[in-house]
């Protein structure tokens, strides 16, 4: 397991970080793929993942919410994945839940991880807390 770097974060809380890539080109024509993977702890998640400020995943609309893991893919083939360079966010809040895990993967077409990009826990006792995860993504 990698090494962990523990950062405070606004007013309660912190990131337990084991991988935090600013950045990841994606080879669209080997279908490569990235899959996202948040898991909670406590309560009702409120976190939504956004590309250049448009969302593309709410918690909410997710089938059977709440529960503790969320997962999607994201892919050129699906449209997820633009052409040019795009900035894709993870937001979460800690109103309903105190405890997320967030993974990153870059995967070739099959799901079998090329990179491990992001992997974070957050965690706060504080509602009022939240927090944004971005990376930058391109296709080739």
């Amino acid at each position: 397991m990698p090494s962990s770097i523990i950062v405070a974060f606004p007013t309660a809380g912190t990131e337990t970080v084991r991988a935090n890539e600013a950045g990841a080109i994606v080879d669209a024509s080997l279908h490569e793929l990235i899959i996202c993977t948040v898991t909670v702890e406590g309560g009702r998640p409120s976190f939504v993942f956004t590309r250049d400020d448009v969302t593309l995943h709410d918690a909410e609309a997710f089938p059977g919410h709440p529960k503790k893991k969320y997962q999607w893919i994201l892919s050129h083939d699906a449209g997820t994945l633009t052409v040019a360079d795009a900035a894709y966010t993870l937001s979460i809040g800690f109103v309903g839940a105190f405890k997320y895990t967030y993974v990153m993967e870059h995967c070739d077409e099959f799901g079998a991880r090329l990179a491990l990009l992001k992997d974070i826990d957050y965690e706060s006792a504080e509602p009022t807390d939240t927090q944004s995860e971005p990376i930058l993504i391109g296709t080739a």
